[in-house]
């Protein structure tokens, strides 16, 4: 099974949560997180959420469909590179990199990345 990582922006977080507890609860925690991923913590504000995830086949298709869940940049998993790929994708793409910077601006001091997995 191959693997993709991903950094997916979801502009209406609460949004989301209520359709997708309605479609399918299984997939809506208790505490209203989404599961049924491998990801690093969320990155909020306001409404609007990033998550750093690794999906397989089958989950990047169905996150690739859903209404209100963008993949702002995608790469193959390839092993403990792959945040490094992940993230100079992001800086070479000014679409992705402006959303991403409306959710997690650059602030002084602040790192970069804020999630990536091993």
């Amino acid at each position: 099974m191959s693997y993709t990582d991903a950094i997916l922006h979801i502009p209406n977080f609460p949004q989301l949560v209520s359709q997708m507890a309605q479609f399918d609860p299984n997939l809506i925690s208790e505490e209203g997180a989404i599961v049924g991923f491998a990801s690093t913590p969320a990155i909020r504000v306001g409404d609007a959420v990033l998550v750093y995830v690794r999906m397989n086949d089958g989950e990047v298709e169905t996150w690739r469909g859903t209404p209100g869940v963008n993949i702002l940049v995608e790469t193959p998993y390839v092993g403990p590179t792959t945040p490094d790929v992940l993230y100079n994708l992001l800086q070479d793409d000014e679409d992705a990199l402006a959303i991403y910077n409306q959710v997690y601006p650059e602030l002084e001091g602040r790192p970069f990345r804020f999630g990536q997995m091993g």
